[in-house]
């Protein structure tokens, strides 16, 4: 598919040569424009404006695509523009019956799900004009994006808020660094699931090295053919804190999980990370439930998935310990 699924109020279509009246009618308008240009947008600007947007599908897969209503009324456009090794910038421009209706949050969130399906996108990118409030609140409130720095917009000559939104893992922490799990980090691997302090509860005989590396090869696994793993956390000079993440069950279902080195048990981390890790789930991949369990005798384990919102919903024998252990839920919004 060249554009992303449809939501429940609109479709995705794409810009062609030949709509230039289409084009005119969104960015023809001084009220969608004034965010984005100095001076809105000529006629020559407007056929420069849908030429990008043909181009830029034709070349790299992506665009701003125009999006409709079910009666084909054009809402305006939402979508994509490669801007670097691995990195997508979204954008939206609405007209102006549609704003303050939910669109540009409805329609981002295909448009990251469709970027999602790109083996090389590792974030999005994303800026407003600084006046433009109600965007800040849907890219951050809403959206997920972290704020990374200013920078010089051209088309308005303004320095202008920036933010960056990962694909493959949660965002950072004011204590966290979440990283990826790759073959080559066996080492890492060894000092986690190496010590049997760790693996006391998971696992009813320890870890032996054939089972780190067995552990490590399907974390890496995992990440490829789910986009998730228990992602490995580090600290800020670059100590490996443990692992924290998801782990796919069902279609939009996702078990959370985490392990953390002895040294850093009892400082609220595994909660700071879990917290990152549902945010990835319902900003990223908006799923529609996790799922999350502990050895019966772990009761710190279980003061924590309460603490973020999980319900007790069954008993399942955990094979790893030969223990029957309690089962969590937690729904998520959408």
């Amino acid at each position: 598919m060249s554009h992303p699924n449809p939501t429940k109020r609109a479709h995705f279509g794409e810009w062609h040569a030949h709509d230039l009246q289409l084009a005119t009618t969104l960015w023809g308008d001084l009220q969608v424009t004034r965010y984005i240009s100095m001076h809105g947008y000529s006629p020559e600007a407007i056929q420069n404006r849908l030429a990008l947007e043909v181009t830029s599908q034709a070349a790299d897969g992506v665009q701003y695509w125009p999006v409709f209503t079910p009666a084909q009324e054009l809402i305006g456009c939402c979508g994509l523009q490669l801007r670097g090794a691995h990195l997508y910038e979204l954008g939206y421009h609405l007209r102006p019956q549609y704003w303050g209706r939910g669109y540009a949050t409805e329609l981002a969130h295909a448009v990251v799900a469709f970027a999602l399906q790109f083996p090389d996108a590792q974030a999005l990118y994303a800026r407003h004009h600084p006046d433009n409030l109600p965007s800040r609140h849907i890219l951050v409130d809403k959206l997920g994006f972290q704020y990374t720095h200013h920078e010089v917009y051209a088309p308005t000559g303004l320095v202008t808020p920036s933010y960056r939104l990962p694909l493959t893992k949660p965002q950072d922490t004011p204590r966290l660094h979440f990283g990826h799990w790759q073959a080559g980090m066996s080492l890492a691997a060894q000092q986690l699931w190496g010590d049997p302090r760790v693996t006391a509860l998971i696992s009813a005989h320890g870890f032996t090295p054939d089972m780190v590396a067995k552990r490590l090869a399907q974390e890496v696994a995992a990440l490829a053919a789910t986009g998730v793993q228990y992602w490995p956390m580090f600290t800020a000079a670059g100590e490996l804190v443990g692992a924290c993440g998801l782990h796919k069950k069902a279609p939009g279902v996702y078990e959370l999980g985490y392990h953390l080195r002895p040294e850093f048990w009892h400082q609220g981390l595994a909660e700071e990370a879990a917290h990152a890790v549902i945010t990835f789930a319902i900003q990223v991949l908006q799923a529609k439930a996790l799922t999350a369990g502990h050895h019966p005798d772990n009761q710190a384990s279980k003061h924590i998935i309460q603490k973020l919102g999980f319900v007790y919903d069954h008993e399942v024998l955990y094979a790893p310990t030969a223990k029957r252990s309690p089962t969590y839920r937690l729904a998520l919004p959408h």
